[in-house]
This record gives structure tokens, C-alpha cells and sequence, in this order.
């Protein structure tokens, strides 16, 4: 990856999602070797954009084989690039009265927008459909089932409006829930549009495949209540995770969601030492997550175990909520004082809820703190902590930072303070760095080296 040709790193990059040129150009800024990628990536931050189709469908007395206008505005913000093009529409005559702009729900419109992605013939991410109200069209679900069924690279399906009934779709949705892929994918339909037989197919297939998920798979569908139970009775737990039996995935089902997911210990019921270990492995660590890459996660234990987490983190009984079922709270601070863990009881399975709470500093706070820093050896941000986590807004990050990342020199020339963003857009990492000679102007060597 280090070694590749600039040529070669250009034609990969085009490919990339905006979010993985996003984590390039974070790992890459600290990696000479790697200052192709972030050039490239860099460039198509700035460059890429989103294409704002809209169909505008001529007088239908015009003559055949006259070009069909489309125009495409780049954006909201990019009004003096607007540019016509032509798409010539040969395989359907549209028929009727006339269509124009505001009838965006007509039948007509829609088939239309069917024949444009035909016509160019280019691949999508996302695919967002608002169907007809007007009456079923099975021109579009026969279509759409077809280009869900060899895109590789779609991550998002969208369906608004109404009810689908057709079967072929149906088993298009099926198949891309049965098809092992390298991409996340979320799917999201109108209210009952499987029935409970797609769905129980859904979960057969990954209940007998081999368990591997290489990006999670979310469907997001309201079920009538009926199907809801009945799914409930067969499949659902105590916990609201059901691992794969060969630990490789997991399925989260609820009423209006079924995701299938990377499998994580804690989907299976934990001991009290598991969750205690957990707790103090978060306190010796920057807290930017709570366990593994999650912030948020619910755990279901035995009674005897729940018995000593309440014992130990619990000091006093409450009493228990009769409407929400819950017990109190408890909050576990980390050792910098920046963020903290909040423990929710629920008596329903013996259920905790644990999840990372991070503390926001002003502008004045920040500052008091890097001051506080300053004043110390330098060697650990906070105490024994070499990194954490802290929340700052848009407005102060802004104020202190240069690109993605903001550096303060330690008075003794020894060591930096570097503030950085994160995945999370909330959240940043400080965190104590080596000195870059090139940025110390008057070096006290008496204080590096000691005296003669």
C-alpha cells in the first residue's frame, strides 16, 4: 500500500466512499509514505459532490425521438455550475395527459426516472424510490429488483410511500439479505411489505450459513403485530442480541429493524467479572469507547451476578420504577474527569444498560486545562493518562485547531499536546506526543542535557 504509483492510488480512490477518504486522510497526515493517498483523497473531498437529478417531461405532441430535457444542479451551493444535458428515451412512449414538474408522483414521472438510470448506466450507493400513490407499479419493484440484483457497491435502498406487494421483489430484497457481500447494506421498506415467509427465509439462511459478516445488514420494515409475535416467540431471547451458533455474527430483531451484525462477546450473558474487568480496562484508557469500538451496549447477567454489580456500584437501594421497569442510575467516572460510564438497571432479564458518557468543554475550560498541563512535567495529559477523550462544538474546534488537528508545546520543549479529531464527529482525543525539532525555536539545553 506504501509503495504503489500515483496512477494506481488515483483510480482506487475513486471508488472509496466519502467516509473511508475520510479516515485516509486522518491516518495518512502523519505518514510520508503514504502522501499519495492523501493527496488524492484530500482531492476528492474537495472536489466530489452530489448530483441533484430532476425530471422535467416535455408536451407528449412532440415528435418521436425528440430528446427528453434533464437537468442537473450540483448541489444547492454550486447554482452558477447548472449545466443541460440530453438523454435520448427510445424504448417508451409516454402516453397521456401532460406531466410536468410538480407532478413528481405520477406514474409517468417515475417510469421515467427508471429509464434515465437505465440510460446512463451507472452504479449507486444509494437508491432512494418514492412510489406512486396513485396505484401499483410493477414496472418499477420488477426493475429495481433487477439493479439491486447485480450491484455489488449498493449500500442504501430506500422505498417511501406504500405497501409493496410483488413477489419478485420481495425475493430480490431476500437474495440481497442471502448473498454473502464485502459492503454494509441497509434496506428500508414500507410497513409489512415482506411477508412473515421472507423474512423467516432471511434468517434461515443466516442461522445455516457459515456466520461471517464483512459489513453489517440492517432491515428496516414496521411488522404488524402478529408477525411481530410470532418472530418473538421463535427467535427472540431474553437478550435483544441471538449470536450465530458458530460466533460469528449476531442478529438484532425489534419490530421495525432486523440487523445482522459482528458478533461481540457481550451479546451473550456476562458474569459480574466480566463486566468489572470491562470497567476497569475502560479507566486505564483514553475512554473514547466503552468496550471495543461501541460506546453503548446492553448486557443481560444472572441474578447471583447482578446481586454483586448492584453491591459494588450500587450504594444505596431505590425504589423500583413500576412504569418504566428500571432501576437507578449509577455513573462511574474515568480517572480524567472528562467522561464517564452511566449503569442503568432494568429488572426485565436482569438487564443492564452501560453506556459512555462524554463531558464537553468550553472554550475557557479547555484552555484552563491545556494551562494546567503546561504548569506540570508534561510526560501525561491528566494524571497517569497518556490520552483521552473529550467533547468539544463545531464552534470551539474551529477556534484552536488547523485542518484536523491542533498541537500545544510544552514549556520545557519536551513534549506536545495534541488535540485530534476522531471518527465520532463530537468527540476528540488529547493526547501527549514527541517534540518536532523543526518547531522549537530557542532549544534550552541546559534543561535537556544539564549543566557542564
Amino acid at each position: 500500500m506504501d509503495l504503489l504509483p500515483y496512477d494506481l492510488v488515483e483510480h482506487l480512490v475513486q471508488f472509496l466512499p466519502r467516509k473511508d477518504l475520510e479516515t485516509i486522510t486522518i491516518v495518512a497526515c502523519e505518514r510520508p509514505e503514504l502522501s499519495n493517498w492523501q493527496l488524492m483523497a484530500e482531492q476528492h473531498l474537495d472536489e466530489r459532490y452530489l448530483l441533484d437529478i430532476r425530471i422535467f417531461v416535455q408536451d407528449q405532441n412532440k415528435p418521436e425521438g425528440t430528446a427528453k430535457h434533464v437537468k442537473l444542479e450540483e448541489g444547492e451551493e454550486i447554482d452558477d455550475k447548472n449545466e443541460e444535458i440530453q438523454v435520448y428515451v427510445e424504448k417508451h412512449r409516454f402516453t397521456g395527459e401532460l406531466v410536468g414538474p410538480w407532478d413528481f408522483k405520477k406514474l409517468q414521472v417515475i417510469d421515467l426516472g427508471m429509464e434515465v438510470i437505465q440510460v446512463i448506466q451507472k452504479t449507486f450507493a444509494k437508491l432512494d424510490i418514492h412510489t406512486s400513490t396513485n396505484g401499483t407499479n410493477l414496472r418499477v419493484e420488477d426493475s429495481t429488483r433487477d439493479y439491486i440484483n447485480h450491484e455489488a457497491f449498493l449500500e442504501d435502498l430506500r422505498f417511501s410511500y406504500r405497501v409493496i406487494r410483488n413477489e419478485r421483489f420481495s425475493q430480490g430484497i431476500v437474495t440481497l439479505f442471502k448473498e454473502r457481500r464485502s459492503t454494509p447494506l441497509t434496506v428500508e421498506i414500507p410497513p409489512d411489505s415482506l411477508s412473515y415467509r421472507n423474512i423467516q427465509e432471511i434468517l434461515e439462511h443466516w442461522k445455516n450459513s457459515d456466520g461471517y459478516v464483512a459489513g453489517h445488514k440492517e432491515l428496516h420494515m414496521q411488522m404488524s403485530s402478529d408477525k411481530w409475535s410470532t418472530l418473538q416467540f421463535k427467535w427472540k431471547g431474553k437478550h435483544d442480541y441471538l449470536p450465530h451458533p458458530l460466533k460469528r455474527s449476531s442478529l438484532l430483531l425489534s419490530i421495525n429493524c432486523l440487523k445482522i451484525v459482528k458478533f461481540e462477546s457481550w451479546h451473550l450473558p456476562v458474569n459480574f467479572d466480566w463486566i468489572d474487568s470491562v470497567i476497569n480496562d475502560w479507566k486505564t484508557r483514553a475512554g473514547m469507547y466503552l468496550y471495543g469500538s461501541s460506546r453503548k451496549i446492553k448486557l443481560v447477567m444472572e441474578r447471583e451476578d447482578w446481586d454483586k454489580l448492584e453491591q459494588k456500584y450500587w450504594s444505596s437501594r431505590m425504589t423500583e420504577d413500576r412504569f418504566q421497569q428500571r432501576r437507578h442510575l449509577a455513573v462511574i467516572a474515568h480517572p480524567s474527569n472528562l467522561s464517564s460510564i452511566e449503569l442503568r438497571k432494568y429488572r426485565i432479564g436482569y438487564m443492564v444498560m452501560a453506556e459512555k458518557k462524554v463531558k464537553n468543554l468550553r472554550l475557557g475550560a479547555l484552555e484552563s486545562f491545556i494551562s494546567e498541563w503546561m504548569k506540570r512535567s508534561g510526560d501525561f495529559v491528566v494524571g497517569q493518562l497518556r490520552k483521552v477523550t473529550v467533547g468539544l462544538s463545531f464552534t470551539v474546534w474551529e477556534r484552536i485547531s488547523n485542518d484536523r488537528q491542533a498541537f500545544y508545546v510544552h514549556p520545557h520543549a519536551n513534549s506536545r499536546l495534541k488535540i485530534q479529531a476522531s471518527r465520532d464527529c463530537d468527540l476528540y482525543t488529547m493526547s501527549v506526543v514527541s517534540i518536532d525539532p523543526e518547531t522549537v525555536k530557542d532549544w534550552n539545553l541546559e534543561l535537556l542535557f544539564g549543566a557542564e
